[in-house]
C-alpha cells in the first residue's frame, strides 16, 4: 500500500540560515559581520575571524555598509586566505563607490595589502569589486535578493533590504544614526520579520550619538515607532564597550533581541 507523502513547505525547502559573527562596537569584542547562507558575508569585522575554516572556504560575495575599520578589519585576511587555498572563482566585493574607493586606495593598494584586483593577473584580478546604488535592488546567486538604502553615518554607507526565497524580510542598518529619510526608507521595504540595527550608546549620550552617526536605545524605539508596520523583531548591537552596561540596562524591558557571536537563525 503507497501512503501519500506530505505536501512540501516550500518556506522549509528554502530556509536560509543567518549568523551573527560578530556584534561588538569595539576592542575586545568581535566586530559586526553577519553570515547569509554558505557563500555571503555582510560586512567583514573582527567577528569573521572566528568562523570555522570549512564555511570560509565557502564564501563568495561580501556585501559592505561602510568602510570603517571595525566592518571591513578581516577583509583582507579573507581575500588572502581563500586566495592561498588554491585555484578557484575568487571573492566579489559589493559596496557603494565610495566605500569601494576607500578599498582601492587605502586597502588593496600594493602597500596595506596586495593588490588582489591584479591577482593572480591585471585582467582577471582573485577580487572583484562591484558597485551599488541606494534603491536599486540585486538579487544574489544564493536566492535573496537586496535593496541598498541610505544610512547616516557621516561616511557614505548604507544599509540593506534582504528578502529571502521563504518570503521573509530582514533589513540591516548597520551603523546609522536617527534620520527620517531612513525611517521612510524602511517602510518602502514593507513589513519586516527583522530589523537588525545598531544602539552604541546610552539614552543620556544622545548628543554624541547624534553628532557621530549613531542609535541610543531611545533612537531605535523612535525608528520602530516611525513604521507603518512594526518589525516582528529588532535585532540590536554594536555596543561602544564603555557604555555597554547601561546600554543593555536601558534595553532590558524593551523585547528587543541582542544576538551573542554564533546567534543563529533560518529565514
Amino acid at each position: 500500500m503507497f501512503r501519500l507523502s506530505p505536501r512540501l513547505n516550500l518556506r522549509q525547502a528554502a530556509a536560509v540560515e543567518i549568523e551573527v559573527l560578530g556584534n561588538g562596537g569595539g576592542l575586545g569584542e568581535p566586530t559586526t559581520s553577519i553570515r547569509v547562507g554558505d557563500e555571503v558575508l555582510f560586512d567583514a569585522g573582527s567577528g569573521l575571524e572566528a568562523l570555522e575554516d570549512g564555511r570560509v572556504q565557502q564564501i563568495r560575495r561580501v556585501y559592505l555598509t561602510h568602510a570603517h575599520a571595525d566592518h571591513i578589519s578581516a577583509l583582507p585576511l579573507l581575500i588572502e586566505t581563500l586566495f592561498e587555498e588554491g585555484p578557484g572563482p575568487g571573492v566579489e566585493v559589493f559596496g557603494l563607490p565610495e566605500v569601494l574607493n576607500v578599498l582601492r586606495t587605502h586597502v588593496f593598494n600594493g602597500l596595506v595589502w596586495p593588490d588582489f584586483e591584479k591577482i593572480p593577473d591585471e585582467k582577471k584580478g582573485f577580487l572583484r569589486l562591484t558597485e551599488l546604488a541606494c534603491g536599486k535592488s540585486i538579487s544574489d546567486p544564493s536566492g535573496i535578493s537586496l535593496t541598498p538604502f541610505a544610512t547616516r553615518h557621516g561616511v557614505p554607507s548604507c544599509g540593506y533590504g534582504i528578502t529571502f526565497p521563504s518570503g521573509r524580510r530582514l533589513a540591516l542598518t548597520g551603523d546609522t544614526g536617527y534620520d527620517e529619510v531612513l525611517v521612510e526608507s524602511l517602510n518602502e521595504l514593507g513589513g519586516l520579520d527583522v530589523l537588525c540595527t545598531e544602539c552604541s550608546y546610552a539614552v543620556g549620550d544622545t548628543e554624541k550619538a547624534m553628532r557621530f552617526g549613531h542609535l541610543t536605545p531611545e533612537l531605535v524605539q523612535r525608528i520602530v515607532a516611525g513604521l507603518r508596520v512594526s518589525p516582528k523583531e529588532v535585532w540590536v548591537g554594536h555596543f561602544k564597550p564603555r557604555f555597554k552596561g547601561v546600554v543593555e540596562a536601558e534595553l532590558r524591558d524593551s523585547g528587543f533581541i541582542i544576538p551573542s557571536p554564533g546567534y543563529l537563525r533560518s529565514f
